[in-house]
């Protein structure tokens, strides 16, 4: 297995012999912003594995269960930031390889990421909305069907492009009604959202994410969960936990949604199952989000 740093190397190597002999440099301007989040999230979790082994060796308390609590979640986010940007970074080598389809693969008009504050959940005790402070009067505007997405925001002392930040997000929704200052965002774990595409991929050791080319079905299924119905394999037994959406969803880079705790057996097949699928993060830990608009709509 290579070490991420020369896989970035040989990826910006080849890019940029394509990019010098074959293809206009308009085509690449964006490669070397994909690739430039991925050391920030390893780094964080080497600086923390590094500190908890001096803890240890210096004779620091152990954790509180809080603290144990908090170290987890923090854990859980950085193993998270890691497996989306080696798999996009994964897929920008396939790109590269492929130069008769490069214009198409990274395209020519990057997406508008729209950030936005979380006003208000939904009232309705069988609907799992939220409610955003963006709407159609706001510039550039919302419309319905763009996909929304949360997760960590950019440090703050860096100017992050907008793909930059989408490769920090999963996707918690997609827009299902615009007003001229506010929009209401269908959570995924709605009961009536879905079906959508999706894929499952399995956590590797060294952080990435290994994606299968099958495809599934992903709904919602309320109480803050979503399932994956008709699975015709047992993905949770072969290690592929994590729910990624494919870029064929209308979406400018792929990205996760969440991942498999559970599953259980159809009733009606032995050979199907239904996968239980839970997000990053419930929606009352939702503040800020980002709305990810295409040029031309979905």
């Amino acid at each position: 297995m290579r070490s991420p740093k020369t896989t970035a190397f040989t990826i910006l190597m080849i890019a940029s012999a394509v990019s010098a002999f074959l293809v206009p440099p308009r085509w690449t301007g964006c490669a070397a912003g994909l690739l430039t989040p991925l050391e920030a999230p390893q780094a964080a979790a080497t600086a923390a594995t590094r500190a908890a082994a001096q803890a240890v060796g210096s004779g620091v308390p152990t954790p509180s269960a809080e603290e144990f609590a908090v170290l987890t979640q923090e854990n859980q986010e950085l193993r998270r930031l890691i497996g989306q940007q080696r798999l996009l970074l994964s897929a920008l080598e396939d790109r590269v390889r492929d130069l008769s389809g490069l214009r198409t693969q990274l395209g020519d008009t990057p997406a508008l990421i729209l950030p936005a504050r979380v006003i208000a959940g939904d009232s309705a005790p069988r609907r799992e909305t939220i409610t955003i402070s963006r709407g159609s009067r706001d510039q550039p505007p919302v419309r319905a069907g763009d996909w929304v997405a949360a997760g960590a925001p950019p440090p703050s002392d860096a100017a992050a492009s907008p793909r930059e930040t989408l490769l920090r997000q999963w996707l918690i929704g997609r827009v299902a009604q615009v007003l001229p200052y506010t929009s209401r965002v269908q959570l995924c774990t709605d009961p009536a959202f879905g079906p959508v595409r999706v894929r499952l991929a399995k956590p590797l050791p060294d952080g990435a994410w290994q994606p299968l080319k099958a495809e599934a079905l992903l709904y919602g299924a309320g109480t803050g969960r979503m399932e994956i119905r008709k699975a015709s394999r047992n993905y949770h037994e072969t290690g592929h936990t994590i729910v990624i959406v494919p870029r064929e969803e209308g979406l400018p880079a792929t990205l996760s949604v969440g991942w498999i705790d559970s599953v259980r057996p159809r009733p009606e097949s032995a050979l199907h199952f239904d996968l239980g699928v839970r997000p990053w993060a419930p929606p009352e830990r939702l503040i800020e989000v980002y709305v990810i608009s295409l040029p031309g709509g979905p």
